[in-house]
């Protein structure tokens, strides 16, 4: 077993990449400091020496903890990974790596959650959604670090802001299925989630489509967990509203639950029944006959409020701190 003595150290990694011990230190420490030539150089160098980096060492010298915090209402839905994943990897370059925390749509854990994260000393954060508490909006703006807010537009954001507008992706979706013919529409939501961004897509459907006479709409609620559909609902649904054209659900994994069900009845999707959802996955495309469904630009949404917050890091003044990446609607089989 090796002991301290053969641990490489900084100096180690210095000599060999032939330069200063301070460059190596800014390579690791503050690598936005140095160029990406020299920086790669001495990365390559402290991998090949099997060099690790005493982070708290180095946060005491630096005041820094290179560290991210991300703050998502679940992990369950595959969007939030996607946008971690993309955040992470604009990150990861520049010594930054990411401390997660989940708030399962609860705003009182998410104010935990946030407290936890800047005990750990972060140097900026990114949230799903904003702050939803006057009391955890204080403590992001007392702890004088980066913010980012996404997925959603807000008109007085607390710094960095990427994402779109819900509210126009909804009343998208009800042209859409207007334009299809659809006129008695059933929308299912989830009942046990503080949702607003699932709210605004509501609100907007519900605008656009009720804006058109004729159109009837209904609102049924599912008490299952985000990304799951019970059955029942479904059964709601044919029951009550037994001359429903199209079913709207609030996130494309319900959706896709949603065609199965109905299939597995003998209802013919989108023949009887045309069904729709938010949110896109490789289950989108797996279920038959597949899901048309509103997208987002969730790993675009990762990586520019990477560069966003990179850039504040760096101390630099942003010319706009806000980007509205859009949406689309991607048109397949289920309707």
């Amino acid at each position: 077993m090796k002991n301290d003595l053969d641990t490489p150290k900084l100096r180690d990694v210095a000599q060999a990449a032939g330069v200063s011990v301070i460059t190596a230190s800014r390579c690791i420490s503050n690598p936005e400091r140095v160029s990406e030539k020299t920086r790669t150089k001495v990365l390559r160098v402290a991998e090949q020496l099997g060099y690790i980096p005493n982070r708290l060492a180095a946060g005491l010298v630096s005041s820094r903890s290179m560290a991210v915090g991300v703050v998502l209402p679940t992990i369950a839905n595959p969007i939030h990974s996607v946008l971690l994943e993309a955040l992470a990897r604009e990150l990861e370059p520049f010594g930054y790596h990411t401390l997660l925390g989940t708030t399962d749509y609860d705003r009182d854990k998410e104010c935990e959650v946030i407290r936890t994260l800047l005990a750990h000393k972060i140097d900026a954060i990114a949230l799903v959604g904003k702050a939803q508490s006057e009391t955890t909006r204080k403590l992001l703006g007392a702890a004088r670090i980066p913010v980012a807010e996404l997925f959603e537009l807000y008109d007085e954001p607390l710094d960095i802001n990427v994402g779109l507008s819900n509210y126009e992706a909804g009343a998208a979706l009800a042209r859409f299925l207007l334009a299809k013919g659809r006129q008695r529409i059933a929308y299912v939501i989830h009942s046990q989630i503080d949702d607003s961004r699932m709210m605004s897509r509501l609100e907007g459907f519900r605008t656009a489509a009720c804006a058109k006479p004729g159109v009837r709409m209904e609102i049924f609620r599912d008490s299952s967990k985000p990304g799951d559909l019970k059955e029942s609902v479904i059964g709601t649904i044919l029951s009550s509203m037994p001359d429903a054209d199209a079913i709207v659900c609030s996130g494309h994994q319900a959706a896709v639950t949603a065609i199965c069900t109905l299939r597995s009845q003998g209802i013919s999707v989108p023949s009887a029944i045309a069904v729709t959802g938010f949110g896109d996955s490789p289950a989108s495309c797996w279920v038959q006959p597949s899901l048309t469904t509103v997208s987002y630009p969730m790993s675009e949404i990762g990586a520019n409020a990477g560069q966003l917050l990179l850039a504040r890091l760096r101390g630099e003044e942003l010319e706009n701190s806000q980007a509205d990446l859009g949406f689309r609607i991607i048109e397949r089989g289920s309707t």
